[in-house]
């Protein structure tokens, strides 16, 4: 099955271990650089702030989803494709 891979903090800024993680999925992220609001720097995801992930088996899936401790988030959009998100970060 293919899946649009997304993440709950989108665009926001993330750590740079983080985002080291993400990266291996595909997504792409600035350079880090300091804020003035954390002594950290931060990176932010460059759009678009969804990669394509195609797992073929329930096997792949459950895999997937312990990889990733267990925050993960399937939904279906409204022209019926699906969605895998990791939940990082507080989403209404």
């Amino acid at each position: 099955m293919k899946f649009r891979l997304t993440t709950s903090s989108g665009s926001k800024s993330c750590s740079v271990e983080w985002a080291k993680q993400l990266e291996t999925l595909g997504f792409a992220f600035d350079a880090p650089a300091a804020s003035a609001l954390s002594p950290l720097p931060s990176c932010r995801m460059r759009k678009p702030t969804s990669v394509p992930l195609e797992i073929c088996t329930l096997e792949e899936l459950i895999a997937f989803v312990d990889a990733w401790g267990g925050r993960i988030i399937i939904e279906r959009e409204e022209d019926g494709s699906l969605v895998l998100e990791i939940y990082d970060d507080w989403r209404e």
